[in-house]
């Protein structure tokens, strides 16, 4: 059996690095409706990961965000005047799935010389530039202002889709995204935002990914208000048991999200009962082990890919499978005994 006590103090450090809330019994049996009988420190540990990090570390991530924002609103004075670069955010932090307290954020930085209009949205006036240079270029004018403005700060612009700046006065690490914005045809018909799309650049490769942050967390917020909260606490637990592996032998944040997503909304509702929830994600996971034209079924919220879209995904599932696998027998046996 895991050492739960101490798995307990890893997420507490993890959750309140700060150390500012005290999980206490109190705590826990607020956790769950049924308080008749003493949780088991197994019950303590998964009621403890599926709660969202405390507001006042999710606000602060957003303070040192709009720091480097308005660090880079200051190139709309001069060499972007009349073309703004506006912004948006996208990651775990926007839809409250992330699970540590010092989560880092992506920031969208967006061209304000062209968007892309998706067919069959009809293009009225023509880029006559050159999308992946300009991207390119605002890439760099980030970088150098950044560098400049933030000395003390570790600013690395050796990833392929972002710029990572961290330290010196910052308290967070913040990665600031080149992109620009897809009109697609659902936004042009309902002007709603979560149908606008994104196009990220990546400088290596000199071409742009499409993306759908505002969709994505449109789908998870409409998933989780259907399963009355169930759907995002089961995500914030299975977040917390993969970063607690300490392993890259694991699938994504994002991967793990899109799987349980694919979990009937019923099966969310008796969330509070851990043995339902074990039970109902146990049967779940072993039909994506097992039956390969199920996993293959299975996509992203947005459709655009399946989850399971390369050879190592599936090792990488077993591996956070066994773990889970393990927690569960644990429960098991606590029930056991209480029983």
């Amino acid at each position: 059996m895991k050492d739960y006590k101490a798995k307990i103090s890893t997420l507490v450090r993890t959750r309140d690095p700060e150390y500012s809330t005290r999980m206490d019994e109190s705590y826990f049996s607020s956790l769950r409706k049924a308080t008749d009988f003493v949780l088991s420190d197994t019950e303590k540990y998964l009621f403890a990961a599926m709660e969202p990090v405390d507001l006042k570390y999710t606000n602060k991530t957003f303070d040192e965000a709009k720091k480097i924002i308005a660090t880079i609103e200051t190139l709309n004075d001069e060499k972007y005047k009349g073309f703004e670069i506006t912004f948006e955010y996208q990651g775990s932090v926007t839809n409250n799935t992330h699970v540590k307290g010092y989560s880092d954020i992506d920031v969208l930085t967006l061209h304000g010389a062209f968007n892309t209009c998706e067919p069959p949205v009809e293009v009225l006036y023509p880029y006559k530039g050159d999308p992946i240079n300009d991207l390119l270029v605002l890439r760099r004018d980030e970088f150098i202002l950044l560098k400049k403005t933030y000395y003390t700060a570790t600013v690395d612009d050796s990833g392929a889709k972002s710029i990572k700046i961290s330290g010196g006065s910052l308290h967070r690490s913040i990665d600031i995204v080149p992109s620009n914005l897809i009109i697609t045809k659902e936004y042009e018909d309902t002007k709603d935002k979560k149908y606008l799309g994104i196009y990220i650049l990546d400088k290596d490769k000199k071409l742009r990914i499409k993306n759908t942050p505002f969709l994505h967390n449109a789908l998870l917020e409409d998933k989780d208000i259907y399963t009355n909260g169930g759907f995002k606490k089961c995500v914030r637990m299975m977040k917390t048991i993969s970063y607690e592996m300490e392993s890259e032998n694991t699938l994504s944040s994002y991967d793990i999200t899109a799987l349980l997503y694919n979990i009937e909304n019923s099966q969310y509702r008796s969330v509070e009962n851990l043995s339902i929830t074990f039970t109902n994600l146990f049967i779940f996971f072993n039909k994506v082990s097992d039956d390969e034209q199920f996993r293959n079924s299975l996509y992203v919220p947005d459709k655009s890919r399946k989850i399971f879209d390369s050879n190592d995904k599936l090792t990488k599932f077993k591996n956070l499978q066994k773990e889970y696998m393990d927690i569960y027998v644990d429960l098991l046996v606590n029930n056991q005994k209480v029983g």
